[in-house]
């Protein structure tokens, strides 16, 4: 019998990366053509593509040529695959950034084509999360097929088996024979690829072969279902080419299911440098992420509170356009740098999305509720999007509060929601309109999935005079918790007073530059491993002085490139903030954080979607890629918080958090440096960190403090008035820390439900209540280590739903 090899006809479109998406929309609309085509003229032929965003592209330019789409899918000859909107980068989106990805794609296949895709394909995408088996379990995806990393970068026990990620569960994974789209041109060439693919799936008595002609579109040509016939016509074959979707081979897969070895691991590593390459890319990726989900959880809440029609088609809108920026070469910062004129217009419309829709759901709530005062006074209605209470800094313009020309010297008092007076600090205002020194910094509380009436009065005689328990000299600060010290060389040296022992090494926390000679992908790189030197200290200079907050401005220096830290200290907290402004100007460097703890026997914990890894920290495994946080752990806990960085190694006691690398764009390998080459990262950059540690690792308050960093509160001016809402509201109260409650919306039905998506933060399970104050339910939640759960709640119906929002 002759050995069946399953040739899957596909075609791996990249609708940007050396050319813009104007160009990929037209590479699109050619291979669909061909496909459609080659079905005519070969009734065997089968087609198999990924991307919701390709289908919407036909159906909004071709409308012909989607009907035919639409039904060549309804005769099980073009096969829907991937069930992403597009093929992302799979380990820089967040949980929430995932679910969008799939959530999109499936109901839009759902609704055109009456199917879903089953089986994930991402391809071409540089590595792929541990988390992912969960994520595409609970989105009807069963099964997942990818090339990268292939066998050289990551040795497998087979090419097809069980991926299991980390709450259990599974899908059957292929990894596909390089290339992902086999092209020949002749019998013998043809030969040679199916000799190859039989080679590499020989544990089974079938194979598999990708073929088409892929990157810039194509698919499979006439040549190529002319020699696959011919071959079969040839009764010395020792192979039957099947022509075959990718579901008919999962279904092969399925039949050996017993066979199959379990991996239950990451599948990395690939390409290092796209962890960093093109910052911007990265921050506009976290914003808009970010900004999303909260401007979703304020518009429910909204809807709910003040009868506000949810802007479900708005947000889809939003999603989409984060989805699409996603795409793996894109996000990767290895596409031209053409193309990213357009990605980041993508970016910038989302967060424009976000922010509408966010204003003008908190606009109707501040304008419901009770903010009357007893005297003439401003109003401050100030929301916290966050599933449980959290503490922020505040800055308050003082335009928004007087007459600041009349005032310019003015001071206030701060009153909360029930007339207590509240500690204030004059801080640097961000305003030229304005003296310096003139706005106020307050720590506040703000309810969980809630808001809290803050009021200013108007009596500028009062004069300004409070107390802290924070405090700086020439070159070192102190609260009761933590002392920061700044050495002459501009490195920071951290101590745990409550402790009792030194945060920091010998070395301190100091920014370092690295030679960078790699592509934009990092193609040979495992670690970065030229260093060229730390920045130079060129001033320190003390900013603030209490009594909330000390803070430290450092510049440092090194070639032609700046580096600014302002490096702060709150009165109610040990952890030590710092914002960083870079301005970059020389090409082929990597700038670092070196933080050289004083932690003994440490492991690397990073963040990943909706959880958490970890991985020995002297292995030499070199740079990795994280979330919003990532630490050394062992007898003792040291993290880094960031807001919008994915790349950190650690290496013994030393974490390195990677700021950026200036390199050019989308180099496959040019070594001689031409004089026009245009390098990522040059100009101005602006982010934040901080600087946590405790006696044992505590997933769940890096987590909730990595919330906290990249969710900042919303803080509204509203006239003194009376309203049927309270002065204070809280929507949520979780019993259990280890819940996260990620997102919060309306259902994608419309009917109105709630939809609540919980997961465990800790890696240990959960097991506590969710009181829902906007839909007057509690609903009991337990989770299993690391599992993710999203609940549809319609009055006192609750249940749990696809992460598509799709019955299980």
């Amino acid at each position: 019998m002759k050995k069946p090899v399953y040739m899957i006809g596909n075609a791996h479109l990249d609708p940007v990366w050396l050319w813009t998406w104007h160009d990929g929309f037209s590479e699109v609309k050619a291979t669909f053509r061909s496909a459609l085509d080659r079905m005519k003229e070969t009734p065997d032929f089968i087609f198999t593509c990924s991307a919701a965003c390709y289908y919407e592209w036909i159906e909004q330019a071709c409308p012909d040529m989607f009907e035919e789409i639409k039904q060549r899918i309804a005769e099980g000859r073009w096969i829907l695959a991937g069930g992403m909107y597009i093929q992302p980068d799979c380990n820089i989106p967040s949980g929430e950034g995932f679910v969008r990805q799939i959530m999109v794609a499936q109901r839009y296949f759902k609704e055109k084509f009456g199917v879903t895709a089953k089986v994930g394909y991402n391809v071409d995408s540089f590595g792929h999360n541990m988390m992912l088996p969960q994520i595409l379990k609970k989105s009807g995806l069963d099964y997942y097929t990818f090339m990268r990393p292939e066998d050289y970068q990551k040795e497998l026990p087979s090419n097809i088996f069980k991926w299991q990620a980390p709450d259990g569960s599974t899908v059957n994974a292929v990894r596909i024979c390089f290339p992902y789209c086999q092209n020949f041109a002749s019998a013998e060439e043809l030969q040679e690829i199916i000799d190859k693919c039989k080679t590499y799936y020989g544990d089974y008595d079938f194979t598999a072969c990708y073929y088409g002609v892929g990157n810039h579109g194509g698919g499979p040509t006439k040549r190529h279902l002319k020699l696959i016939g011919e071959h079969n016509a040839d009764d010395n074959a020792e192979e039957n080419l099947v022509f075959s979707s990718i579901n008919d081979l999962f279904a092969v897969v399925d039949a050996h299911d017993a066979q199959l070895p379990v991996v239950a691991d990451e599948l990395e590593d690939v390409f290092k440098g796209i962890y960093l390459s093109l910052s911007k890319i990265k921050r506009y990726n976290r914003r808009c992420e970010c900004e999303t989900v909260s401007a979703e959880k304020f518009a429910a809440m909204s809807a709910y509170l003040t009868g506000m029609k949810y802007p479900s088609d708005s947000f889809k809108r939003a999603w989409k356009n984060t989805a699409f920026v996603q795409f793996h070469d894109s996000m990767g910062g290895c596409s031209i740098n053409p193309a990213y004129d357009s990605i980041f217009h993508m970016s910038e419309e989302a967060l424009a999305i976000a922010d509408r829709e966010r204003n003008l759901a908190l606009q109707r709530i501040a304008y419901n509720a009770d903010t009357s005062f007893k005297a003439p006074a401003s109003a401050l209605v100030i929301f916290n999007s966050l599933g449980f209470d959290a503490d922020f800094e505040i800055h308050l313009n003082p335009h928004l509060l007087t007459d600041f020309k009349k005032y310019p010297d003015y001071t206030s008092t701060i009153y909360d929601y029930d007339g207590s007076e509240i500690k204030y600090q004059m801080v640097s205002s961000d305003s030229a309109l304005t003296q310096p020194g003139n706005d106020f910094l307050v720590n506040v509380r703000i309810p969980a999935y809630g808001y809290r009436v803050f009021h200013s009065d108007h009596d500028h005689t009062i004069p300004y005079e409070f107390t802290g328990k924070v405090s700086a000299s020439e070159r070192s600060m102190e609260n009761e918790f933590t002392r920061v010290d700044i050495a002459v060389d501009g490195s920071l040296h951290v101590f745990d007073k409550v402790n009792g022992r030194r945060v920091t090494g010998v070395k301190g926390i100091l920014p370092g530059v690295w030679f960078d000679k790699e592509t934009a992908w990092g193609h040979d790189m495992v670690k970065y491993d030229s260093p060229l030197g730390f920045y130079r200290v060129r001033e320190v200079k003390l900013l603030e002085n209490g009594p909330i907050r000390a803070s430290f401005e450092i510049t440092y220096e090194y070639e032609h490139s700046e580096l600014v830290q302002i490096v702060s200290l709150n009165e109610t907290s040990a952890d030590v903030s710092v914002r960083v402004k870079m301005l970059l100007n020389d090409g082929l460097r990597v700038t670092r954080l070196c933080v050289n703890t004083n932690v003994e026997n440490g492991v690397s914990v990073a963040e990943i979607p909706f959880g958490y890894k970890t991985k020995p920290a002297d292995a030499g495994y070199g740079e990795d890629v994280c979330q919003r946080y990532c630490a050394l752990s062992g007898d003792y806990t040291v993290a880094l918080i960031n807001d919008s960085k994915y790349s950190y190694e650690v290496d013994g006691k030393d974490i390195y958090l990677s700021f950026a690398r200036t390199v050019c764009y989308a180099n496959h390998g040019v070594e001689a440096k031409r004089e026009d080459w245009e390098f990522t990262d040059l100009g101005q950059h602006e982010f934040n960190y901080r600087i946590t540690w405790s006696n044992e690792l505590d997933t769940t308050a890096l987590t909730q403090k990595a919330d906290v960093l990249n969710n900042p509160p919303v803080v509204l001016l509203e006239g003194c008035h009376e309203g049927k809402l309270p002065r204070i509201m809280k929507g949520i109260d979780v019993s259990d820390d280890r819940i996260t409650v990620s997102a919060v919306k309306q259902a994608e039905d419309g009917s109105g439900a709630w939809i609540m998506r919980v997961y465990d933060n800790s890696g240990k399970g959960a097991c506590g209540n969710v009181d829902f104050a906007y839909a007057g339910v509690n609903i009991p939640v337990t989770l299993t280590p690391f599992e993710v759960k999203t609940l549809y709640i319609n009055e006192n119906d609750i249940k749990e739903v696809m992460l598509t929002e799709f019955d299980i």
